[in-house]
């Protein structure tokens, strides 16, 4: 008989959950261990909370990619680096003058 799965192989099987499928067993043993552990199960909620928001990034931002066909400047909201990216915004309504 094996022994319980460590911190570490829950982390792993909760990244792989991102990728694929788990399987019957690997959510058991994932739901298993999050009820004796609070800090597996505080990344549980971390990763899934990231998984939405990177779900509502992409329908926000209007591409099916993530949003990086424009290498990632488009509404970054990154005023550093995006000053000649707003200038793309702006000719887009100098048109209409």
């Amino acid at each position: 008989m094996m022994g319980l799965p460590d911190c570490r192989e829950i982390t792993r099987l909760v990244l792989e959950g991102e990728d694929r499928p788990l399987g019957h067993a690997e959510r058991l043993t994932v739901r298993a261990h999050y009820l004796i552990c609070k800090g597996c199960t505080n990344f549980g909620k971390q990763v899934e909370l990231m998984r939405r928001a990177s779900k509502h990034w992409r329908s926000y931002s209007g591409n099916s990619d993530g949003g990086n066909s424009d290498g990632g400047n488009s509404g970054s909201g990154n005023n550093d680096s995006g000053n000649n990216d707003s200038g793309n915004n702006d000719r887009s309504g100098s048109t209409d003058n």
